[in-house]
C-alpha cells in the first residue's frame, strides 16, 4: 500500500486534502450540543477543535502532494491527532446533555 500511495502521492493527497477540506467545512457548521455548555477554552476546542484537526489533515496531504518534507508531514498530521486528543478530552469533560 505504501508504495502505490507512493507513486500516485500526487493524486493521493490532492484527493485526501480535498476530502479532508470538505469534512472541515461540514465540522464548521455541525458543533457538538455540548458546545452550548461549555466556557472560555472549552468552548473554543468544541467550536472550533473538530474542524482544525480536518484542515491539518488537509495541510499534511497536500504537503504529501508537494513533497514536503516528510517531518513535516507527518508533524501536521501529529498535530491533528493531538487536537483530537484535546477535543474528546473536552467533550468528556462537559459532559452529555441533560
Amino acid at each position: 500500500m505504501k508504495k502505490w500511495m507512493l507513486a500516485h502521492r500526487t493524486s493521493v493527497g490532492w484527493i485526501g486534502a480535498g476530502i479532508a477540506l470538505a469534512v472541515a467545512v461540514v465540522y464548521f457548521f455541525i458543533v457538538p450540543a455540548e458546545t452550548a455548555r461549555a466556557e472560555g477554552i472549552g468552548w473554543v476546542i468544541l467550536r472550533f477543535g473538530h474542524s482544525l484537526v480536518w484542515v491539518l489533515l488537509a495541510l499534511a496531504g497536500a504537503g504529501f502532494a508537494l513533497r514536503w518534507r516528510e517531518k513535516l508531514v507527518g508533524g501536521l498530521a501529529w498535530s491533528a491527532l493531538g487536537v483530537y486528543a484535546a477535543f474528546l478530552v473536552t467533550l468528556l469533560v462537559v459532559g452529555p446533555l441533560s
